[in-house]
């Protein structure tokens, strides 16, 4: 006579469910859900007869998170916000390249161009023509 087939309980399949959606692996919730010998049944036992309860509880879970995150996204927590851009929305923080290159349009190495750059900066500040305004055009 072979052994008797597993019959799993209400209790059983709710503590399935949450360990799921803790992230437990399923080898240790084997251990957590014993037969009627009192023995812990196996992996295989575990997927045949909670896979509904596997599957429902890491949505679960996943769900409650995500809710979590979004309020608190909402209601200002920056770094909630930028989890939520660069993981839903798709932002990312790739650097863009900036091509720099000399009066003939060639590139210039980065190195080479500090003292460029430093140029550029001072010429945006000071707009055309503004040479002497400060000294009343003397």
């Amino acid at each position: 006579m072979g052994r008797p087939a597993f019959e799993p309980t209400k209790e059983q399949r709710d503590n399935v469910r949450t360990l799921s959606g803790l992230g437990i692996p399923q080898e240790d919730m084997c251990l957590l859900v014993k037969d009627k010998a009192g023995k812990p049944i196996s992996v295989d036992t575990l997927a045949k007869y909670f896979a509904d309860e596997i599957k429902a509880g890491v949505t679960e879970a996943n769900a409650k998170i995500a809710g979590r995150l979004f309020k608190s996204a909402m209601e200002g927590n920056t770094a909630c916000m930028i989890f939520w851009l660069k993981t839903r929305a798709r932002w990312s923080e790739t650097p863009q390249k900036v091509a720099i290159t000399d009066a003939d349009g060639k590139d210039k190495p980065a190195a080479a161009t500090l003292a460029d750059l430093y140029g550029i900066m001072a010429s945006v500040a000071k707009p055309e023509g503004a040479e002497g305004a400060a000294d009343g055009g003397a």
